[in-house]
């Protein structure tokens, strides 16, 4: 269990540092403000490697967070509801208080928006990882059945 749980924390790091630069960058390029790896504000304030580390390390660390955030799901004592509050709530807190520093976000309409569409994406998201769970259950199942119906007779 700690092996898989490094692992996957270990995975969301490097997936979050990965497409957090990359995402940058393609914004960057899109604004016509170059090929950057950060905002030209960062970039101000700690140089251009100050400003690459410090993202790919934030980013690495929301990465976690998403990833990590599915052990929500795995606590027996919880509804499928209060898992899915508390990850999606983890990922928004850490996605807010990233963003500020980072300079993704600010305090405006199109930060709120922003927002909303995180909270889409995860749903979207949470929506294709239940059915893929329930055809997973109807097979086991299907599968236990033929294997009763095998051993009774």
């Amino acid at each position: 269990m700690k092996d898989r749980l490094v692992g996957k924390l270990s995975l969301g790091f490097i997936l979050g540092a990965v497409s957090g630069n990359l995402i940058v960058l393609f914004i960057n390029i899109v604004a016509k403000t170059g090929y950057l790896f950060a905002t030209p504000t960062m970039i101000d304030s700690f140089g251009r490697e100050g400003a690459v580390l410090l993202q790919s390390l934030f980013s690495g660390l929301y990465g976690l967070v998403c990833f990590g955030g599915t052990e929500f799901y795995r606590i027996e004592k919880w509804s499928l509801l209060k898992s899915t509050i508390a990850h999606l709530g983890c990922i928004l807190v850490s996605f807010s208080i990233i963003g500020l520093l980072l300079g993704w976000i600010g305090f405006d309409l199109p930060s709120l928006l922003f927002l909303l569409s995180i909270v889409v994406a995860f749903f979207i998201i949470w929506l294709i990882m239940r059915a893929i769970w329930k055809k997973n259950i109807r097979e086991m199942n299907a599968e236990l059945e033929k294997y009763k119906e095998e051993n009774s007779k």
